[in-house]
């Protein structure tokens, strides 16, 4: 893969700290025993020169011959020269071999002209099985004339999670194009989920390579979990600064490479399924952890270079504050202070109850005093600020709230967020910083705000902006900064409700984000929160109030997308969501025929390659869509996430053209490439299951428990396997467990009754069966599963009314017409 001139990251440079060690105070103190000492002045000399050999007799002093000196000097070099020389010529013949990747942020597209992302950057921070990968942009190099070009750094809340269509960004660009109509903007958003600053500086530096206008900054969540952060798991924190970048740039050799590699086919190449927030559980980091000092440090150090990279391209710079919910984000996890004697910690624990009865009870006056009492015991656990902030914004106080909820922030001791200090430190770094603006931007959120600082109606959850919240940000930006040639603002700034309009975002949009949020709330570390309830509860409301998706609601989104592509007629973003709108329609030739036109400019666009076999499949035109997946695979962009997916679809295809063997080797390339990849393990439980191999596919369902013990169908598939080897009490297990998890599930209900049955629990079964049939009462299932189970209970004229019903509801159910008539055979 071509790509530009390597910067100084990219050639293994790193750039060490100054070493202020001035040597021993003592030296060597060993002496030739052979030789006697004249005087102990001359004992003394000797030891402060800590030399070793026969002194000069008219000096009185030893000195070391020329040749030994020399000796010493060239085994000092050896020890450097010879391992670098070696390293040297290994790294060399891998490249001229063809092994390993290049690790820079940018690549090349074939024809050498367009620059695009590159998936393999990640390897330098995280292991390659589950790195993460830029987003998808593209942008000519050298730049074309007149055009404005503007870099986005920053993590997952610049990236725009959980949908990138929606980040701050596509609103700059959205205000940009309708506040300077006839001008050109590339707004190139360069983020990545899970990184940090230390990231950053390598990416700031690639991207000084390609003339750039404008840098926006914002980044500060996760410098203590991102990688070589002091919480991470991601990288060894080090106080060195040097030291981090070393590893950085060292791990972008082919030689760690392929170090990494023979680790992974020991078994020991790191994690091989990303686990999101789940990864930090285990390290938190108490407020007055001195490794917090030094992060914030290399933090400082790692923004002013990123802003001397831009402005050595000479490019003006926005650094961004960072905003966080402080009102409706309760703390991931509390510490005592060091040192609480046990007497002490039994009067705090016994104020904070109180407490929290009261707050419970509505007697928030009562409950922020005992809350009072017990800080001036322990006044460093995040929880009870928490509580105070909510007693006090219920007491009217918003002022005395959000500073209750901004101290419970920066007690946090799991640190999803960035804190006070970390934000600090940012305007800190702007201050007198030629070609630097700052963009204060919890300051604006804080006057923005509903009483007691920023909550859900700014963020989705802990610190990923919503709608309102990322709009919000992107007016700073635009008022803040007039482009190159422009002497103001030419038209005013676009409202909300206009940029929205241009980013056709609607209900369906609306809905699909609400489900990720609530499915990501139901995760650690959010189920540890001391608001869970709530969070849970509104989360859920949302999702309810989702309208049905019917015919007409997609045709209105479809006509809504369609228009704003008049006014956005090369947005990608809006000619995949097009072409899903039409997928959804039934039109997959208009949604293969749009995909086509996306990948033409994008032909690194994976994701869309892979929409674009889904589109040929609902064609049924499976050879093609075969061909797709193969594209995939021998595409120069395909990391081993995609081409795990790619795997994996394929296997799709060949279960459903009926090559059973050829789908179970797709299936297992995908479990090579990506061991905790879901619906591959499902599948293949699901293949093998059919070819009569039991414990192979219970292995497979057990794996996804393994890693989602909250989804149903996983326990529902191997309670499946559990039937055909009449284990009724292991299924039943699974089934109640499935049950806790969705408690409404008609599914795991009918079939726990059925398992209760065969393992002659009668009355429990039927119970099952019948709360099964209250929740689904025009189910033909269900009716036959209750018919049946009365008949093999004994109870034959109680089944015939349901099975009746059943076949009335199911016209030609074999199984409730074999049940019936066994029921009246047996006097029913």
């Amino acid at each position: 893969m071509s790509r530009r001139r390597k910067s100084k990251a990219d050639r293994g440079q790193s750039e060490p700290e100054q070493d202020r060690s001035h040597g021993s105070a003592r030296g060597d103190e060993s002496t030739n025993q052979n030789e006697s000492r004249a005087s102990k002045d001359r004992a003394a000399h000797d030891s402060e020169g800590g030399n070793i050999g026969r002194a000069s007799a008219s000096h009185g002093a030893r000195r070391p011959p020329a040749g030994r000196g020399r000796l010493w000097l060239f085994r000092a070099a050896a020890l450097v020269l010879i391992p670098t020389l070696f390293f040297g010529a290994t790294e060399l013949g891998l490249r001229l071999g063809g092994f390993g990747v290049d690790t820079g942020y940018f690549a090349r597209l074939p024809d050498g002209d367009a620059v695009v992302g590159n998936p393999f950057f990640g390897w330098r921070f995280f292991p390659p099985a589950i790195a993460r990968v830029p987003g998808v942009f593209r942008f000519e190099d050298p730049k074309r004339a007149g055009t404005v070009r503007i870099f986005v750094l920053g993590s997952s809340a610049a990236q725009g999670f959980p949908d990138p269509s929606y980040s701050f960004s596509r609103f700059v660009d959205v205000m940009l194009h309708r506040m300077h109509p006839g001008r050109r903007f590339e707004v190139i958003n360069t983020a990545m989920v899970a990184i940090n600053s230390h990231v950053l500086v390598p990416i700031a530096r690639d991207c000084a390579e390609h003339e750039p206008d404008l840098f926006i900054v914002y980044e500060g969540n996760n410098e203590v979990v991102g990688p070589f952060g002091p919480g991470t798991v991601f990288g060894r924190f080090s106080t060195s600064l040097g030291m981090t970048r070393a590893m950085v740039a060292l791990r972008g050799w082919r030689v760690s490479q392929l170090v990494q590699r023979g680790m992974a086919w020991l078994g020991g190449g790191g994690e091989t399924q990303w686990r999101g927030m789940e990864f930090f559980l285990g390290n938190q980091v108490a407020a007055n952890d001195s490794r917090l000092d030094a992060a914030r440090e290399q933090f400082a150090r790692n923004l002013g270079d990123i802003c001397d990279a831009a402005r050595g391209a000479g490019a003006k710079v926005l650094l961004c504050t960072v905003g966080v919910n402080l009102r409706d984000c309760a703390p991931f996890a509390s510490m005592h202070r060091s040192g609480l004697a046990e007497a002490d910690a039994a009067k705090w624990k016994a104020l904070y109850d109180e407490g929290v009865k009261r707050e419970d009870a509505g007697d928030a006056s009562g409950a922020a005093d005992l809350f009072m009492q017990a800080s001036k015991i322990d006044d460093a656990t995040a929880d009870l600020h928490f509580r105070l902030g909510r007693c006090r914004r219920a007491m009217g106080d918003g002022d005395g709230a959000r500073e209750a909820f901004a101290r419970a922030r920066d007690l946090d001791t799991l640190r999803f967020r960035t804190d006070s200090r970390f934000n600090a430190t940012i305007r800190d770094t702007a201050k007198g910083r030629e070609g630097v603006r700052l963009i204060d931007v919890e300051a604006v959120m804080n006057s923005e705000a509903a009483a007691g600082g920023p909550g859900n109606d700014l963020f989705y959850e802990h610190c990923h902006m919503n709608l309102r919240g990322n709009y919000l940000i992107a007016r700073e930006i635009v008022t803040a900064w007039t482009p190159p040639g422009s002497e103001a603002p030419r038209g005013p700034t676009p409202s909300f409700e206009e940029c929205i309009a241009d980013l056709a975002y609607g209900e369906s949009d609306r809905c699909a984000i609400a489900k990720e949020v609530a499915s990501l709330i139901e995760q650690p570390p959010f189920v540890n929160q001391l608001d869970h309830a709530q969070q849970r509860t509104a989360a859920r409301a949302d999702v309810a109030a989702c309208a049905t998706e019917d015919r007409a609601a997609l045709e209105q989104a479809r006509q809504a997308t369609a228009t704003a592509l008049t006014r956005r007629p090369n947005d990608r973003l809006l000619m995949k969501k097009l072409a899903g709108l039409e997928l959804k329609l039934g039109d997959a030739t208009g949604a293969e025929k749009r995909l086509r036109e996306v990948l033409k400019q994008y032909p690194q666009d994976l994701t869309t390659t892979a929409e674009l076999g889904a589109a040929l499949l609902q064609q049924k035109r499976a050879a093609d869509a075969l061909q797709a997946f193969d594209a995939i695979l021998a595409s120069p962009f395909c990391d081993p996430a995609s081409a795990a997916e790619a795997h994996f679809n394929t296997g799709v295809v060949r279960d459903a053209l009926g090559e059973k063997d050829v789908a179970v080797r797709a299936y297992e390339q995908a479990l090579a490439l990506k061991p905790g990849h879901i619906k591959a393990h499902t599948n293949l439980g699901l293949v093998l299951s059919r070819e009569g191999k039991l414990d192979e596919a219970a292995a497979h369902h057990r794996a996804v428990i393994a890693a989602q013990p909250d989804l149903t169908l996983a326990r529902i598939n191997l309670a499946l396997v559990y039937f055909r080897q009449q284990k009724w009490a292991e299924a039943a297990s699974e089934l109640e467990t499935a049950l806790q998890h969705q408690p409404r599930d008609v599914t795991a209900m009918l079939l726990l009754g059925e398992a209760l049955v065969q393992a002659k629990r009668f009355d429990e079964g039927i119970a099952r069966l019948r709360a099964a049939l209250e929740l689904a009462p025009r189910t033909a299932e269900a009716h036959n599963g209750l018919g049946a189970a009365l008949l093999r209970a004994g109870r034959a004229k109680e089944a015939v009314p349901h099975l009746e019903t059943a076949l009335r509801l199911k016209p030609g159910y074999a199984a409730a017409a074999a049940n019936l008539k066994a029921a009246r055979q047996a006097g029913g």
